[in-house]
């Protein structure tokens, strides 16, 4: 989905950052994560709870942002279960970094910022 944000230059990124959380809490409530989760004092203890339900969260370095649910294995013995690594077939949302486009009008100058991101949640609504 796609969508322009106006915004003046000096707030461009609190506004993307902004934009970037909302998104990100949207997608996660979509899949059962439960508030609580967001609360944690450390990555590590973040990443673990996830990792308990089968999402997966990559940073690209570009900016973006890859969302995975994780699929379960059951196998024969409690030990040989657990989740299969996340592959492209298990990517529910995809964030992209947004791109600004400066616009002058008179003697003021301000962005549009297109926004580009995706979930399973957008297409859901939009059937």
């Amino acid at each position: 989905m796609s969508s322009v944000i106006l915004c003046n230059i000096s707030d461009a990124h609190n506004v993307i950052e902004e934009e970037k959380m909302h998104w990100i809490y949207d997608v996660l409530g979509a899949l059962g994560v439960p508030e609580e989760v967001y609360d944690y004092k450390t990555i590590d203890e973040y990443r673990e709870r996830m990792e308990e339900m089968g999402i997966e969260v990559i940073l690209v370095t570009n900016g973006n942002i890859n969302v995975y649910k994780k699929a379960w294995h059951e196998g024969p013995t409690p030990e040989r279960c657990g989740w299969l690594p996340a592959l492209d077939e298990h990517l529910v949302a995809q964030w992209k970094e947004p791109e600004r486009i400066m616009k002058l009008e008179g003697k003021d100058a301000y962005y549009e910022i297109h926004l580009n991101e995706w979930s399973i949640l957008n297409m859901r609504q939009n059937r």
